[in-house]
């Protein structure tokens, strides 16, 4: 630290655009040193440890305002979620398991419904999802012994004479989060869970197969989705319905698993 003895004089040192300055006294090395200038009086310093600077001129492109994130610099960010949906460039390397990133993020979950299905009748699950500010990624899978087809139904209209069936978070630890995507089996949209075997009373559309759905043959299959190529991303504030279709004319052993982690949008 350094504090002005007495004022020096004003002939030039070093060379034409550096002057004495002030003699002031280093507190490091316990001895008197004249300060060096600029030829508009500036003192220069060469700062060590922590200084705080104020900046007149941005040139560097710092901060200018309150929580105003620097121009081109690494910075950790303090009020950002616990995760958001970042773009991809293509061409790209993934690294990470998404899937399994949500599930330590707390953002995942999954429910599934199983069922001795009598011929031509259905399963479902279905559930409304939440408003604009959180995007659920799906990824269905379903399974069946004979003849079925599988169908997501978006927006359709959905009677109230189905059961609630429970979401689960897949990350086990506390504070363990709930879904935001709702069942309606009390006659109104409410977080929290999901409905199984409610009745379709309008169709709504089939946004996978082209429109026909996704059918299993003869034998037991997994006809659904082993990586996230499959996933769909759904519209906010939405209805679906995923409904399995007994194609035969005899009692068939069927299940449908979903699992979907829900995304906070920016």
């Amino acid at each position: 630290m350094a504090s002005v003895i007495k004022e020096g004089s004003d002939r030039t040192i070093c060379n034409q655009d550096k002057q004495q300055g002030p003699l002031l006294y280093d507190s490091s090395g316990g001895v008197l040193r004249y300060a060096v200038c600029d030829s508009s009086g500036n003192v220069i310093v060469t700062p060590s440890g922590t200084v705080d600077v104020d900046v007149v001129g941005n040139t560097i492109g710092i901060a200018t305002a309150a929580k105003q994130l620097p121009d081109d610099h690494n910075v950790a960010v303090s009020n950002r979620p616990a995760y958001w949906d970042d773009e991809i460039a293509i061409p790209c390397t993934v690294t990470e398991d998404i899937f399994h990133y949500a599930v330590h993020e707390k953002i995942a979950f999954e429910t599934a419904h199983h069922a001795d299905v009598t011929n031509g009748a259905t399963i479902s699950i279905s559930f409304k999802t939440p408003a604009a500010g959180t995007h659920i990624h799906v990824l269905p899978s379903y399974w069946s012994e004979l003849e079925a087809i599988f169908k997501i139904r978006e927006a359709p209209t959905m009677a109230t004479d189905g059961t609630l069936h429970k979401a689960n978070s897949k990350n086990r630890l506390a504070s363990i989060p709930v879904t935001a995507v709702e069942d309606n089996s009390t006659a109104s949209w409410v977080a929290g869970n999901c409905t199984i075997d409610a009745t379709v009373s309008s169709a709504g559309t089939v946004i996978n197969g082209g429109g026909e759905g996704w059918q299993i043959g003869i034998g037991k299959k997994n006809g659904g989705a082993e990586d996230a190529v499959h996933e769909f991303v759904l519209a906010p504030a939405t209805v679906y319905c995923f409904e399995f279709l007994n194609g035969t004319t005899s009692a068939n052993e069927m299940s449908i698993e979903l699992l979907w982690f829900e995304v906070p949008h920016l």
